[in-house]
């Protein structure tokens, strides 16, 4: 029983590659099982997401054509999903997809950031609360979301609004220089 244990070969040495594989494959589980914990939640909110976007919640289930759908959704080129396979690049592509996916459902630039720190929680609040897509939608202005004809429209409102200043501008300084004009007149006749 004690040279089972010892598991000593016939050169005299210990042999450790069982212990090594033991660990790998142990190492390999624990990996497999946390991929697994993380993937279910992030695959059942893409199915949710991909839903309010118009797009069949199965399209989730399939390696990086899921991620061409969440880059169509968010109203990117499927191009970039060539960027993921890319590091560092594939950091910058997640934050921007994320970020390009919450305003399309009206959220802001910080809720984008917090779905690419933790896509699995977040994709399931996104696909699960009360939020609707709007392909629409272009960002955040003041703090509020809002689609392309809201912004023309109120970017038509601040042209206009602004046009009005540069005009009072305009006519306070011919006030003024007509003032210092009558001024410089009374000191020369003086």
């Amino acid at each position: 029983m004690l040279d089972m244990l010892a598991m000593t070969t016939s050169y005299g040495y210990y042999d450790n590659t069982v212990d090594v594989l033991g660990l790998v494959l142990a190492i390999w589980g624990i990996v497999a099982v946390m991929m697994i914990i993380i993937y279910i939640p992030w695959v059942i909110g893409a199915w949710k997401i991909f839903e309010k976007a118009g797009e069949k919640g199965w399209k989730a289930l399939i390696p990086i054509y899921n991620i061409v759908i969440f880059l169509q959704i968010a109203g990117l080129s499927p191009w970039w999903v060539l960027g993921t396979f890319v590091n560092p690049l594939n950091i910058f592509v997640s934050f921007y997809r994320n970020i390009k996916l919450a305003e399309k459902f009206n959220k802001g630039v910080g809720y984008g950031v917090l779905m690419a720190f933790f896509e699995p929680i977040m994709y399931l609040v996104l696909g699960f609360g009360s939020a609707e897509y709007d392909a629409n939608a272009t960002g955040e202005i003041s703090g509020v979301s809002v689609s392309n004809e809201e912004y023309l429209k109120q970017r038509e409102e601040y042209d206009k609004a602004y046009a009005k200043y540069e005009k009072e501008v305009e006519e306070y300084n011919k006030k003024i220089a007509k003032k210092e004009e009558g001024e410089r007149s009374e000191e020369e006749d003086l």
